[in-house]
């Protein structure tokens, strides 16, 4: 009866609107409380209230009770209009299609506000249309950032209770507030607690990417801390981050051209790539375990380099690598295995590889020292009075022009004695690259059984770099012995180290570069005669 009474009084037009939709809530009227809802909040309350409100009553209805048979008197109460809302509202995704098409246009369009859109199918309990309708957004780029942030947060929380969410779509929507967060460039720390969340296959593009970006030192050992405490394969990331920055413009394993008539002493200028390339290599540096692969990739990059002939950046590449990289590599070895176990073929190779580069580099920097030295030869001494008569020069212009030439005689004689050093420099450090031992220079000494792309391109480039710059070094060790005076004699050294059957450098040679060479030296031997 006090429903029914609530029920007449939610009808009448007597009353004020908003007290018969007080009375509408209080007996499920449902027309009665729209007439006053202004927003989609009020609506959806609205249309759950008559819901349950009828469902109450038709549950009430059909229970049996023996004392009393007041189920009936009740239903005559209550007008068949209020029961009639039940068939209107069986299927609770009408109530969402009723609101969607509202007369009131400004509830339609609050009902595609994608907040209440995210309410209506977590009400529904409708996981797959709402993934499907953030990715939508997504690819639409029309996602509002915090929507984005409020997405992944939901869907975290979602799999904490352990609802079941498709895998893929899950990982494609954090995915996108990861690169999101990457792109704020604010909120790099918490780049790694988010990647962490996202499938194992994804982690490591992901993370590489956001580090790919990153130039300052101290940043670069937070952001792998931050990596580590989140439980990211750091290892693996890093070697991912190097091998992507070396992928980037010419691909330092792209196939070498040797070509006859270039100027070796001629250095091409870096670019920002080339300072990208040497920068990557911190990367590997940070962590003592993975000194092993920090040589392998700096050997890389220092093979591209040397090929496109930027000696300072394969010089810079090679100080990046810490002196002691080859003990830490021996330690970390024999953490793992015993002390009678070798090296791996893989690590050993590495090793000798940076030896070979650094023998290299040594021979190409005391070259130029002594190219520059050479080329900076101070003035011979030339009288500066031609008077032919004792008497027309006078004695304090004699002083001084006897103390000219003797300080010009100086500076010549400390110039052929640093030439000398020099001299030796060079001819020690080239030597030691064209009689290196153990089969030669960027010569493997054990072979590799693994046979994959990487192998392969490394050994061609080995063996071409062996073509260009051998021939080159005994070229500039004949310029070291004629252009410092008196060592014509020992041009017949090279001769018998070009010719020795134990290296086999002849066959570096082009026919052409072969005789170029044997020419020089005879000509030399010659001039002793």
């Amino acid at each position: 009866m006090w429903k029914a009474a609530c029920w007449a009084l939610s009808n009448n037009d007597l009353y004020d609107v908003k007290e018969r939709a007080m009375y509408g809530a209080l007996c499920g009227n449902l027309k009665a409380m729209l007439e006053v809802g202004g927003s989609w909040e009020d609506y959806v309350w609205s249309y759950y209230k008559t819901m349950v409100d009828v469902a109450t009553e038709k549950r009430i209805q059909q229970s049996a009770n023996i004392r009393r048979p007041w189920q009936h008197i009740h239903s005559m109460l209550l007008p068949d209009e209020y029961f009639l809302q039940k068939s209107e509202l069986d299927d609770v995704r009408t109530v969402f299609e009723k609101i969607g098409h509202s007369p009131d246009k400004s509830i339609a369009e609050e009902a595609k506000n994608p907040n209440h859109f995210i309410q209506r199918c977590i009400i529904l309990n409708d996981m797959d249309g709402l993934l499907d309708e953030i990715l939508l957004w997504i690819d639409e780029e029309s996602i509002h950032p915090q929507l984005l942030r409020f997405a992944a947060h939901l869907l975290l929380i979602l799999q904490s209770f352990g609802m079941t969410l498709n895998y893929e779509k899950c990982a494609q929507i954090l995915e996108a507030y990861v690169k999101q967060l990457i792109s704020d460039g604010r909120a790099g720390h918490l780049v790694a607690a988010y990647t962490a969340c996202l499938p194992s296959d994804r982690q490591l593009d992901c993370y590489a990417t956001f580090l790919e970006t990153i130039e300052d030192g101290d940043l670069r050992k937070e952001y792998l801390e931050l990596a580590s405490e989140a439980g990211l394969d750091v290892t693996a990331i890093t070697k991912n981050v190097v091998e992507r920055i070396r992928a980037q413009g010419v691909p330092d394993t792209a196939p070498l051209q040797v070509s006859q008539g270039d100027d070796l002493t001629l250095e091409p200028p870096l670019t920002p790539g080339d300072h990208k390339k040497i920068d990557a290599i911190e990367w590997l540096v940070f962590d003592p375990a993975q000194r092993s692969e920090a040589l392998k990739q700096s050997n890389a990059v220092i093979r591209g380099f040397l090929a496109a002939r930027k000696f300072s950046a394969a010089r810079q590449v090679f100080q990046k690598i810490p002196r002691d990289s080859v003990e830490i590599i021996h330690r970390e070895w024999h953490a793992v295995a015993d002390k009678d176990v070798p090296l791996p073929a893989g690590t050993d190779n590495a090793i000798r590889e940076h030896i070979c580069v650094q023998a290299y580099l040594s021979a190409q920097s005391t070259f130029s020292d002594w190219f520059k030295h050479f080329h900076n030869k101070p003035h011979e001494y030339e009288p500066a009075n031609q008077a032919s008569t004792f008497a027309s020069v006078s004695l304090s212009d004699l002083v001084a022009e006897e103390h000219r030439q003797k300080k010009q005689e100086e500076e010549l004689g400390r110039w052929r004695e640093v030439l000398e050093g020099l001299c030796f420099a060079a001819l020690d450090k080239i030597y030691n690259v064209l009689l290196f031992p153990e089969g030669g220079w960027l010569v493997d000494v054990r072979e590799d059984t693994e046979d994959n792309e990487e192998n392969r391109c490394r050994h061609h480039q080995m063996s071409l770099l062996r073509r260009l710059y051998v021939p080159s070094l005994c070229d500039l060790l004949l310029n070291v012995l004629l252009n410092t005076g008196g060592r014509n004699d020992q041009c017949s050294k090279l001769a018998d180290v070009i010719a020795d059957e134990d290296n086999k450098l002849y066959e570096l040679f082009t026919k052409q570069e072969g005789k170029r060479i044997l020419e020089r030296i005879q000509d030399a031997m010659v001039d002793i005669l």
